[in-house]
């Protein structure tokens, strides 16, 4: 993976060591976060006005190696990420349940 300034190009300087996908910037526009294979990564950026990329780092590994587009993301204020996993169920579900004015279910519940 590479980073290179657009719409007017600059240097292009390599992100990633042996690929990555599914990129996400920080929301503070200070580290690119991907996924290789099934590492979360996080390169740090240089200055606004020199951003090369630092040498990666990983965040944690995920159990599943598919990670795919928008099974994963990070949260506004960058301290969480929220990922989806897919279950090997052995039968699929049958049935949903829909609760409705669950709001006044509970307040009858906690006695209010």
């Amino acid at each position: 993976m590479h980073l290179q300034a657009f719409p007017t190009a600059g240097p292009r300087h390599q992100v990633s060591v042996g690929g990555g996908r599914d990129p996400r910037w920080s929301p503070d526009g200070r580290e690119l976060i991907y996924f290789s294979r099934t590492k979360l990564m996080s390169v740090a950026l240089g200055s606004a006005e020199s951003p090369v990329p630092q040498a990666p780092r990983m965040l944690f590994e995920h159990g599943f190696a598919q990670a795919n587009e928008r099974e994963w993301d990070l949260s506004a204020d960058g301290t969480r990420f929220l990922l989806l996993e897919r279950t090997d169920s052995e039968r699929p579900a049958t049935q949903i349940h829909i609760v409705t004015n669950w709001v006044e279910e509970l307040r009858r519940r906690l006695g209010r």
